[in-house]
């Protein structure tokens, strides 16, 4: 859900009490940056709404999964959700609207902070897209035995599950788990 922030002379939560406060500061009241977040201050419009959009929550794994309508997508994201799970030993859990997470770890950047998935996946229109918080990047001798890929700083984007090479997509996501790590940002160790 998204709340409207209306502006407002004073400091006052005006979402209701769900462990969520979000503030306008006075003199503020419509400048972006000045809103606060869970107490941080925003850097920008597009953090705060993402910071929104893309948390754990309880939606329905397998439901999802089933919405899926192409067959052969739905089959690549049903096996690497029991490769996930079975690497993690975490349970699969929805973070946003379509994205599928196992595990977490908080960490900390420049301007935000939070919690985050170690690795996850999410059936996109033109690739299967696998979220593998080890900057990829830098993982070059193993992406070079990989197979067919596009990569992101933590998106590896397949066409098909089949196009990897699967002993070398286990190392990758193990290494994912062991150390995850966003570009930017530290790792908080609790």
């Amino acid at each position: 859900m998204l709340w409207l922030i209306p502006p407002i002379p004073f400091q006052k939560p005006i979402a209701p009490d769900h462990g969520l406060k979000i503030f306008f500061t006075p003199k503020d009241t419509r400048d972006f940056s000045k809103i606060l977040f869970c107490g941080l201050p925003c850097e920008n419009m597009l953090q705060f709404l993402m910071a929104l959009k893309t948390q754990k929550n309880n939606e329905d794994v397998t439901k999802f999964l089933d919405s899926v309508k192409d067959e052969g997508m739905r089959a690549d994201c049903e096996a690497v959700k029991a490769l996930m799970e079975q690497l993690t030993g975490a349970p699969a859990k929805m973070w946003g609207k379509s994205i599928i997470g196992f595990g977490s770890f908080r960490y900390r950047g420049k301007t935000s902070e939070g919690e985050w998935f170690p690795v996850g996946f999410s059936p996109r229109k033109n690739n299967l897209t696998l979220y593998l918080h080890c900057i990829l990047e830098n993982q070059s001798t193993l992406l070079d035995k990989l197979g067919k890929h596009k990569i992101g700083k933590s998106c590896l984007y397949l066409k098909r599950l089949e196009d990897a090479h699967a002993p070398t997509l286990k190392k990758l996501i193990k290494k994912a788990i062991q150390s995850p790590e966003i570009a930017g940002a530290e790792t908080v160790k609790d």
